[in-house]
């Protein structure tokens, strides 16, 4: 996992301009999560699930984490990053 920090969390979310409860839909963990993981500082206390969840939503929105390989921990964009939601899909009552 290249996904490691909280710094690394939150600059993802700027990146890609989603509001926590998008991210938190959109990665499939709750609001609260997202905003406590947000609030850390350093290395993420997180489950491995919860972990490989925001990281494949993220990658998804065109993004790549990277390792600490002597200048810390990042994100780097791709060459289409953007909001890549599933649409909610209405229903009729």
């Amino acid at each position: 996992m290249a996904l490691r920090t909280a710094e690394q969390l939150r600059a993802a979310r700027a990146i890609v301009r989603l509001t926590q409860e998008q991210v938190a839909e959109g990665a499939g963990i709750s609001e609260p999560s997202v905003k406590r993981l947000e609030a850390m500082t350093g290395r993420l206390k997180i489950r491995l699930a919860t972990l490989e969840q925001l990281q494949d939503f993220y990658e998804g929105q065109g993004l790549t984490f990277i390792d600490e390989n002597g200048g810390g921990p990042g994100v780097r964009v791709g060459e289409k990053p953007g909001v890549r939601l599933k649409p909610k899909t209405k229903t009729k009552k």
